[in-house]
This record gives structure tokens, sequence and C-alpha cells, in this order.
């Protein structure tokens, strides 16, 4: 597995892909900081124009990780059945498992340095252009990042094991979808009605991202900051690795590659 994973991590370290994503999302943190910045200098009264509100906004969807974490194995791993890496891999006498497990590591890998990046550039530009309210903003949004970090690693697997066993990419982003946001919301609403599914869906990722995390220019409640909310993010996560990593190796091991 380890000659896989550094076989692996050379490939995307020689290709433009990642570094691609991560320039976009790194010039798109620098716009919105940017617009904050020129809003603030136009208008006195403008309140927005303040670290507090940039990255208070982005603790605020920190949830847009699970998205990312679909996005890198997307490109990372697109294509791959078609132009026949796959069956190449297999001839080469790499396991099925070792071949799974790497991929989700190599994924996690590329995701975490451009995630470090990413957050470098925003959090930066956030204090050079905009007023230095404190380092409570930061101080929020990464200790945020670290609880939500195991759900993305979570994300990543899924994407991973939909990826390997679905012919079509289209239909494994269908599938995640369906998991990481359909299923939560219908046991959301029916929770309202139903106590067990209201339990339930305290402990799925993107309900206790979106709902439990409020913050405003007077002040922020995070679940984390609580025992049962960061147990929450840490179990949550840590379960939906090992739930989909079984399942993505199983199923991966039966799937007929052409």
């Amino acid at each position: 597995m380890l000659n896989y994973i550094k076989s692996e991590l050379y490939r995307i370290y020689h290709s433009k892909t990642i570094y691609a994503m991560t320039a976009v999302l790194c010039g798109f943190a620098l716009f919105l900081n940017i617009i904050l910045f020129v809003f603030g200098n136009e208008d006195s009264e403008f309140r927005y124009a303040t670290t507090w509100f940039s990255l208070s906004n982005l603790t605020a969807n920190l949830d847009f990780i699970l998205v990312c974490a679909l996005v890198i194995v997307a490109l990372l791993f697109s294509g791959e059945k078609k132009n026949g890496t796959l069956k190449n891999s297999l001839a080469y006498g790499v396991s099925r498992n070792d071949m799974f497990v790497g991929k989700c590591i190599v994924c996690s890998i590329a995701g975490m340095l451009s995630m470090i990046v990413i957050l470098v550039v925003y959090i930066a530009s956030s204090y050079l252009l905009l007023d230095n309210t404190s380092i409570l903003p930061m101080q929020i949004l990464l200790k945020g990042i670290c609880f939500t970090i195991p759900s993305a690693i979570a994300s990543i697997v899924l994407a991973v094991t939909l990826f390997s066993i679905c012919d079509s990419e289209i239909t494994a982003i269908i599938w995640w979808l369906g998991i990481m946001y359909l299923v939560p919301t219908i046991f959301y609403y029916i929770g309202f009605r139903v106590e067990l599914f209201s339990l339930i869906s305290e402990w799925m990722p993107e309900n206790f991202l979106s709902k439990e995390v409020a913050i405003n220019l007077s002040g922020y409640d995070c679940l984390w900051d609580t025992s049962y909310g960061a147990i929450r993010c840490l179990v949550s996560g840590i379960a939906g690795i090992l739930v989909f990593g079984v399942i993505g190796m199983t199923k991966f091991n039966k799937k007929d590659i052409s």
C-alpha cells in the first residue's frame, strides 16, 4: 500500500489539478476580503469590513468542507476507469483493499495541504485588509475546523466508496449528495414528530454544522464549545470513516473491473 500511496502522491504532485483547485479557492477567498475592504473604504458606516465578520462567516458555513472533500476525490480520481488506471494498478499486484485505503489517505493528505494554503490566504488577507478586532474569530475558526476534520475525512471515504463502486461518476455524485445532504434533511424534519429521528439527526454532520453554529456581531454559539457537541463532532466523523470504509472495501472487492 505504501508504494501505491507514494505513486499516487507523485502523480498528484506533478499534475495541475490540485494546484488549480487551490488557486481558484485562494483567489475566491482573497476576493471576498477585498470586497469587504472596498465597501468599508467607500462607506464609513459599513459594519462588516472586520476580521470578525469575515472569519465568522466562514466558521458559520463549515459544512462547505464536506463538499470540498467530494470535489477533491472527483478531481483526483475521475476517469480512472475509462483510462484503465484501475486495471493497471490491479495488474501490478496492488490489492483492492490497499488501493481503496490508499485513495482515502492520498485524498486526505491532498485536501489537508490545500486547506492549509487556502486558510493562510484567507486569514492573512482578512487581518491585512480589514479592521483587526481580535484574534478570537481566528481561534473560533481554527477550533471549528479541527472538530470538522473527522467529518471531512468521512466525506472523502464516502466519495471514494461511491466513485469505486458506481459505474457513472454522475451517479456517484448524486448518491453522495443524497447520503450527506438529503438523508440528514429528511431525518431533521421527521424529527419534529418522531423523537428517534430527532436524536439520530443530531449526530449527522450536515445537521449539526449548519444548524448548531450561530455567530453574529454580538457573539457566537458553537456546538464544539460544549462537551456533548465536541463528542458528536468527533464520534460522528470517526463512525462515518469506519462505516463508509468497511462498506467501501466490501463492495469494491466484489466490483467487476472491466
